[in-house]
């Protein structure tokens, strides 16, 4: 059976033509995104659609493991993890147990606009809802 080469260059020479299959797609869905979700999601598809178009063929032969799947999944990890990283330090933490919001909350305003902090707020909300049942 003959051996082929694929050097970098061979593979560097597909790249313009897995942009262009996945240019209209990728740039409808990182609008959509955008306004759907804000620059986050829309930035986090971006860099999973270049990372594989662009960087999977050229990174191809110095991925770990032998299989495509798990070579996708090893360079998606490293591309997703800023990502997921950031959405989790600006969005996950700092938020009190019990605070109906998802980002790092400190005041509510009530309906006579008083402030009120995030477990006051949950206890007023949640009385609220007691009184309605």
């Amino acid at each position: 059976m003959r051996v082929m080469r694929f050097d970098l260059r061979d593979r560097v020479i597909l790249i313009p033509v897995e942009l262009r299959s996945a240019a209209l797609y990728a740039v409808v869905a990182t609008i959509t995104l955008w306004f759907v979700g804000g620059w986050l999601p829309a930035a986090g598809f971006l860099a999973a659609v270049l990372a594989g178009t662009v960087l999977f063929p050229v990174l191809l032969p110095y991925l770990p493991t032998d299989d495509f799947s798990t070579k996708g999944l090893f360079l998606g990890i490293i591309i997703a993890a800023p990502f997921a990283t950031y959405a989790f330090l600006t969005m996950g933490l700092g938020t009190p147990p019990g605070c109906p919001c998802y980002s790092n909350c400190n005041t509510h305003y009530s309906a006579s606009n008083h402030r009120l902090s995030c477990t006051e707020f949950y206890r007023v909300y949640s009385l609220h809802i007691q009184d309605r049942g």
